[in-house]
């Protein structure tokens, strides 16, 4: 995860925290996400588990 942050902001120190920042949010949303129900709708967990790969 740390080399795809680095790879994202391109090596260099700023893009390379926010690209950190971003993975994290998504991670913490994947997490937090997990077992809700949307309007009575269930979505997989594997659906959810791809968030922070988009």
């Amino acid at each position: 995860m740390a080399l795809a942050a680095m790879i994202f902001g391109r090596w260099a120190p700023l893009p390379t925290l926010a690209a950190c920042l971003f993975f994290g949010l998504t991670e913490a949303v994947q997490i937090r996400l997990q077992g809700v129900h949307f309007g009575g709708i269930q979505v997989p967990v594997q659906l959810i588990r791809v968030i922070p790969m988009w």
